[in-house]
C-alpha cells in the first residue's frame, strides 16, 4: 500500500499533528508588530475582550507549559479585578 505514488505522504499529512503546547498565535506584541493583544491582555480593535491562555506567549519556552498558563490567569484576575495579589 505505501509503495503507492502518494499514498505514504497523504498518510503523513493526515496522521501528522503537533505534540508541543503551541504559543504565539495571538501574541502579546506591539500591533504594529503584529501582536493581537496589549499588556493587560486587551484583542486590539476590541472592546471587552481579554485573551488569557498560552496563545499570547510571543516565544516558544523551553520549559513545561502549565506554570506559565497559571500565572498568565493570576494576572488578568489582576487585570479584571483591579486587584493585585502580590
Amino acid at each position: 500500500m505505501l509503495s503507492q505514488p502518494g499514498i505514504f505522504l497523504m498518510w503523513v499529512k493526515s496522521a501528522n499533528g503537533t505534540c508541543w503546547h503551541t504559543t504565539g498565535s495571538c501574541s502579546m506584541l506591539p500591533k504594529d508588530k503584529q501582536g493581537v493583544v496589549d499588556s493587560k491582555l486587551k484583542v486590539y480593535g476590541a472592546s471587552n475582550l481579554r485573551i488569557a491562555d498560552l496563545s499570547i506567549v510571543p516565544i516558544q519556552i523551553a520549559s513545561h507549559t502549565q506554570s506559565i498558563a497559571y500565572v498568565i490567569g493570576e494576572k488578568v484576575a489582576d487585570f479584571i479585578t483591579g486587584k493585585s495579589r502580590i
